[in-house]
């Protein structure tokens, strides 16, 4: 990166790193690892201060005494969102594949769509987390209600209730008001359509904020239909910001600056839920088999809530990122013990 905010392209290509593992394949992903011991097969360090000299893509093959296999990937949040990752990893694999696999063609246009401009890094909090994988068998939950919601909205809804139940347990010695910022990705939502394959930082946040009684008594159905309808509505604000007379990009980056300052408030308690449920990492293959575990780095920001499918299932896996305090607190919730079939 040149002046953090233009890349110098010297035509050095990604870093790809080999490395030989002392152990069995499992004693990483098995029964009782530890998620954050994850972070030790990545090719450079999580949320890492990035300088010009940092790599902006960098993969690492690890290869296990059991000759398992594991593949990071760490790619800079300056050039591309989940979704571009997932398209790399993605096109990567069909290319490995080769003959008879369809063909994923990044798009690399999104200045055309939304010229860039700086704003400041948002301000998540850095702390020492931990990382807790729960799995929810979304069917559980939602066969309670006549209409039924997305698996996100669910899965998103019980959390977000754990963690304010939390939130009113710990050191704050008070329920502080609620934010819940969601991710939202624009593309095929905007009218013109940004192609599906459009690589780029191309999502809006949508968000939610409730006091902590409306939070406390807001029976589970309407807190889920509360998050849906906000999203819902971010995404219908989605469709117009590239019509005539519209600055697109103003658009997308107030809502990040609306955030960023929100943010910071030490009154409020902020859950921020990215959505990877849809980005196929289960379904990658580079030809020797899809894997066993797809999983998020271990990283320092408190309240991050990081959605995958369940392997092999209609469940979601949420990868939540807390502080160590709050750890057994949140273990503890009777919904999450009620509706989820694991707990690491």
């Amino acid at each position: 990166m040149k002046d953090d905010h233009s890349v110098d392209c010297s035509d050095q290509g990604a870093a790809f790193l080999e490395a030989q593992v002392d152990c069995q394949l499992l004693d990483i992903i098995g029964a009782g690892a530890k998620p954050e011991e994850l972070n030790d097969l990545l090719p450079c360090q999580s949320f890492a201060t990035e300088d010009a000299t940092e790599p902006l893509l960098a993969i690492q093959v690890s290869k296990f005494k059991c000759d398992g296999i594991a593949i990071s990937v760490s790619i800079s949040h300056r050039i591309a969102d989940a979704s571009s990752l997932g398209m790399f990893i993605s096109a990567w694999a069909n290319a490995c594949r080769g003959d008879n696999v369809e063909a994923i063609s990044s798009r690399f246009n999104a200045p055309l769509f939304f010229p860039g401009k700086n704003f400041p890094a948002p301000d998540f909090g850095e702390t020492g987390t931990r990382d807790l994988d729960v799995h929810i068998p979304v069917a559980k939950i939602v066969a309670r209600r006549k209409q039924q919601p997305s698996r996100v909205q669910v899965v998103s809804a019980l959390i977000t209730k754990a963690l304010a139940a939390v939130d009113a347990q710990t050191t704050y010695g008070h329920s502080r008001n609620l934010l819940v910022a969601q991710l939202v990705s624009v593309r095929e939502r905007t009218v013109p359509p940004v192609p599906k394959y459009c690589f780029g930082n191309l999502v809006a946040i949508a968000m939610t904020e409730s006091t902590a009684a409306e939070v406390k008594n807001m029976v589970f159905q309407d807190f889920v239909r509360l998050l849906g309808d906000n999203v819902g509505k971010s995404v219908a604000d989605c469709a117009k910001i590239l019509s005539n007379g519209e600055d697109g990009h103003k658009i997308l980056v107030d809502t990040i600056v609306g955030f960023n300052k929100k943010s910071t408030n030490s009154d409020l308690n902020v859950v921020l839920i990215t959505d990877w449920s849809k980005l196929g990492f289960y379904e990658v293959d580079f030809g020797w088999g899809k894997p066993m575990l797809a999983s998020v780095a271990d990283v320092p920001i408190k309240n991050l809530v990081t959605l995958l499918n369940s392997k092999g299932s209609s469940g979601i896996e949420a990868w939540v990122h807390l502080d160590e305090k709050d750890m057994s607190y949140f273990e503890q919730d009777e919904d999450l013990k009620m509706f989820t079939t694991s707990l690491v």
